[in-house]
Order: structure tokens, then sequence, then C-alpha cells
């Protein structure tokens, strides 16, 4: 949800409905992870213009983006290079599939549920590393 508001009824009553420049670095925030998390890797905020309204008592925020192409993900496994670990084990605990939008939230929630079953099984200093390798081609394909 963007921090930036329209000015409601209550606006006299509502310090929120006044423009705040840090909310647009915030709004800007919000953007990105929210394209990036539905595949668009690439996404960017180009620019931020404000304006107000020819009353004066209303502004207007134009956010220009680029979203990019869309990525799916690919093949996913786990491999071990601690010989003590064996990769299928963990196998059963990764919910990330092939052809879901790539997301890196998806990659953290991965890695922390990974880290939470080593853990479990004792090994307490295993960290884990995502390789991700980009394919572009067709955006949805």
């Amino acid at each position: 949800m963007l921090g930036t508001k329209q000015a409601g009824i209550f606006r006299a009553l509502v310090s929120r409905d006044s423009f705040v420049e840090d909310r647009i670095a915030f709004d800007r925030q919000v953007l990105t992870d929210y394209y990036r998390n539905r595949g668009f890797v690439d996404f960017e905020v180009t620019s931020v213009s404000t304006e107000f309204s020819r009353e004066r008592n209303a502004f207007f925020i134009t956010f220009n983006v680029r979203e990019g192409q869309r990525y799916r993900f690919g093949t996913v496994g786990i491999a071990s290079e601690v010989p003590e670990i064996e990769a299928a084990a963990f196998e059963d605990i990764i919910r990330t599939k092939p052809g879901q939008y790539y997301s890196p939230v998806r990659i953290e929630d991965g890695i922390a549920r990974l880290e939470r079953k080593a853990i479990m099984d004792g090994y307490d200093f295993i960290r884990v590393d995502p390789r991700i390798e980009r394919q572009s081609r067709d955006p949805d394909a």
C-alpha cells in the first residue's frame, strides 16, 4: 500500500493527507517491491514528478516506470558442498516450483526454511547461498 494518499473528507483533521517528500521515497520502494515480487526483476522507477493542481489545493504524483521482462523460475534444485549433508534430505523443504513467477521473497523464504532444517538436524553453522542464473527469452513463456 502506498504511503501517499488521496485527500479525503477529513483533510483538515488528518495530517496524513499533506504532501511529505519522504513518502515518495517510500512509495518508490513499495512499487519496486511489488513488481519484483511478481517476476519483474529489472523493474525500476525511472522518474517521479509532482505538480500542484491549478487551484493549488491538491497535488499530483506521477511515477514513470519500466517493468522490463517478466521471469519465471526454471529448474529448482539443491546441492550440498558439505559431505555430511545429503541434499536429497532437504528437497521437500523447497516450496518454489518451476513455472512460478520469480520472487525475491520466495528465495528468502526458501533460504530461511533450509537453514532452520539444518539447525534442527544439528548443523548450526550452515549458510544457504542461492545460485540464480538468468535466462532471457519470451517474457511469459
